[in-house]
């Protein structure tokens, strides 16, 4: 495993950040600053995010990377809990294709519109 490496983070100030804004003020209004630790678990596996409220402290997301690490699939380096609720999720189509339609009106460019457009899901297998 990697030595993770985490940074506080007060708000977020990043442009195109995928998260509500009323939500995001909730969140930081309560908790303040979070820790965010990015990490893999072994050399092929996927790079992890864990963010968490600072005033946890270092070590509760040394925990938590270290529970992950015990409950990883050997081949993969996914940790076994996240790989069944991950498998087991299922969305409905009526909400792809809310989430499709959605996403083509919101797009600004071409090629996002092309690809979220009905003809553009149905060659990706999607509708």
């Amino acid at each position: 495993m990697l030595s993770p490496v985490g940074e506080d983070f007060v708000k977020p100030e990043v442009k195109g950040l995928l998260v509500e804004p009323g939500l995001a003020k909730k969140l930081y209004g309560k908790w303040g600053a979070y820790r965010i630790f990015y990490f893999k678990l072994t050399r092929l596996s996927p790079v992890f995010q864990l963010s968490y409220p600072a005033a946890y402290g270092r070590s509760a997301g040394e925990e938590a990377i270290g529970a992950l690490t015990e409950l990883k699939d050997s081949k993969y380096g996914y940790p076994r809990p996240l790989a069944y609720v991950h498998h087991m999720a299922v969305v409905s189509s009526d909400l792809a294709r809310l989430l499709g339609d959605e996403g083509w009106r919101r797009a600004r460019s071409e090629f996002e519109r092309t690809i979220l457009s009905s003809p553009g899901r149905r060659l990706a297998g999607l509708r």
